[in-house]
């Protein structure tokens, strides 16, 4: 019965024009290289409304609940390395795009590399990636 009010935890990691999501609960991964490009020389997420509509579609073919009640947390994270660090209005950015999909709590990892789903979950728990 506590499994119905866990949240679903979706790992998401982006690189240039290219979006790989997991689904923590259920393993189920799909990664996808954007047909109309969402990145820039500049940016990952440069176009807000392409990626948006690239993550929603993946999250319905990953979701495995069925439970409207549920919460979401997503973990973002940008693998291809950015050269000065985040600026305020990229993590705004993700963060927005992470709630316009379904996510209740979200946090972002400037991890260098891929996380394994105990370090995400250790994240979590601690909180230290919130913002």
């Amino acid at each position: 019965m506590i499994g119905l009010f866990k949240p679903v935890v979706y790992y998401i990691q982006f690189r240039f024009n290219e979006i790989e999501i997991k689904n923590l609960e259920s393993g189920r991964s799909l990664k996808r290289t954007a047909s109309v490009p969402f990145s820039n020389q500049r940016m990952i997420l440069a176009e807000f409304e392409i990626a948006r509509e690239l993550l929603n579609s993946m999250i319905v073919e990953v979701k495995s609940h069925l439970n409207p009640l549920r919460e979401v947390t997503m973990v973002m994270h940008v693998v291809d390395e950015i050269p000065d660090g985040w600026a305020d209005v990229e993590k705004r950015a993700y963060r927005d795009l992470a709630e316009q999909t379904g996510a209740r709590t979200v946090l972002l990892s400037e991890y260098k590399g891929s996380l394994s789903d105990s370090i995400i979950m250790e994240g979590i728990k601690k909180s230290n990636w919130k913002f």
